[in-house]
């Protein structure tokens, strides 16, 4: 376009320049479509990092209220003579207890943090 040829007529280069024209609107246009591209995806990922994050959030709550479960049962399983527990009639019924307070402990817990972080949100 820049340069005179001899083997270019006149009548060709209107051509190529519309031809430049509509080339540079489609570039422009692929442009555009890139971007909203690359926003859809970013808007994607950010979705599936929330979703994942929900579950992440409802796995460890369910870990956090079995681990003292885990080592109430690891006391218990080991067997001591000099337990003042292994001397009671009901001493199942005693682990069961201990069991039925921690896991009420920890979810009373988890749903007042729960309930702080609602009324948090909902004040911003």
């Amino acid at each position: 376009m820049r340069q005179q040829s001899d083997f270019i007529s006149d009548k060709n280069i209107v051509y190529f320049r519309d031809s430049l024209d509509h080339i540079i609107q489609v570039n422009e246009s692929l442009e555009t479509q890139r971007e909203s591209i690359t926003t859809l995806i970013d808007i994607y990922l950010s979705s599936v990092s929330n979703k994942m994050n929900e579950v992440m959030k409802v796995l460890t709550i369910i870990a956090t209220i079995f681990i003292p479960l885990t080592f109430i049962a690891g006391v218990y399983g080991m067997n001591f003579e000099n337990m003042p527990e292994f001397r009671l009639a009901l001493r199942l019924f005693y682990c069961m207890g201990h069991y039925a307070c921690s896991c009420s402990c920890s979810f009373t817990f988890f749903q007042k943090k729960e309930v702080d972080l609602n009324e948090r949100d909902s004040k911003l």
